[in-house]
């Protein structure tokens, strides 16, 4: 569902829920090199996607959510929203996120030392982002692959 038609669909209230996650979500990408801060508003932001339905903004707070932890060293933990991300942007079909949380899985496995799995993470991200056309993964995947 496109993000037009989703909105027409909710009442004002939710709306209103819809405008705050988007803020929070940007207050979180604005507030990266201060993990913490950015943490705070990604879960602030999922919160309010959970609430409404918003299966997109959602499947972004939990990218950006899993990078955080990344960033912290916390790679388990890294790994478990890993795994609810895919699960949600299998669901939906929301490709572009789903070779995200990959190649986000695969850094962790790298920092692991699971080279292959690694591997085959950013293999999979590759494909998905020839699969759809994002020519700016050719200059970052494919360096990777060879």
């Amino acid at each position: 569902m496109n993000e037009l038609h989703f909105s027409k669909l909710l009442t004002t209230a939710q709306l209103q829920r819809k405008l705050e996650a988007d803020y929070f979500f940007n207050k979180g990408i604005a507030s990266l090199s201060q993990n913490d801060s950015a943490m705070y508003y990604f879960k602030k932001s999922l919160h309010l996607s959970r609430k409404i339905g918003d299966e997109k903004r959602k499947a972004d707070n939990l990218l950006m959510w899993q990078y955080v932890l990344y960033q912290k060293g916390a790679y388990e933990d890294a790994l478990k929203i890993g795994e609810e991300l895919l699960e949600i942007v299998r669901r939906t079909g929301y490709l572009h996120r789903e070779a995200g949380a990959l190649y986000n899985i695969g850094q962790i496995y790298i920092e692991s030392g699971e080279v292959r799995k690694a591997l085959e993470c950013f293999n999979r991200a590759w494909e998905i982002h020839r699969t759809i056309g994002n020519q700016a993964s050719d200059h970052t995947v494919p360096s990777i692959r060879e």
